[in-house]
């Protein structure tokens, strides 16, 4: 129990990382810093920026493989942290879009578990996304973001906006 409670004292503080994501290192003085590869930078503003122009994940993510782009893609299992290029892929530069890490915000606890009951027996799901009042910790401003905050708000609600009317059609 002590050690969950430092746990999320050290998440309260912003200074609880697991996997770090692409586009970014941990810094000497234990904040974050954008990866000091000009290509990573590069890749990585250039998902906003087509974000941005195109206004959906799906044209992105058509748009880069047309394009033959490659992004970083962290891989883990290893001893260190390394990067492989590859093709993009729709729910990973999704992931990458809804990501407030890019906007210059610690987030911590976005996400949780869901139980229901199904045919009398009891389901648990883990991982599932949380709204953002759910979130255990969101502090902003804690390292120089891709995008501002305003940018990663518009963004979220272009690809809800998006997200429904494909429900709808």
């Amino acid at each position: 129990q002590r050690a969950f409670q430092a746990k999320l004292e050290k998440a309260a503080r912003g200074e609880l990382f697991g996997l770090i994501a692409v586009g970014y290192v941990l810094g000497l003085d234990g904040r974050l810093a954008k990866d000091p590869n000009q290509r990573t930078r590069d890749s990585v503003g250039l998902v906003f920026s087509k974000f941005r122009e195109l206004g959906s994940v799906r044209q992105v993510a058509l748009w880069l493989r047309r394009e033959n782009v490659c992004l970083p893609k962290l891989t883990t299992g290893g001893p260190r942290r390394s990067v492989e290029w590859m093709l993009p892929t729709y729910s990973g530069l999704l992931s990458m879009l809804a990501n407030p890490v890019y906007a210059g915000a610690y987030a911590y606890g976005r996400n949780g578990r869901e139980t229901k009951l199904e045919d009398g027996r009891r389901r648990v799901r883990n991982g599932v996304r949380l709204p953002r009042e759910k979130w255990r910790v969101l502090l902003h401003d804690r390292h120089e973001g891709y995008i501002d905050w305003e940018e990663f708000e518009r963004n979220l609600c272009v690809i809800a906006n998006n997200t429904n009317r494909n429900g709808q059609a």
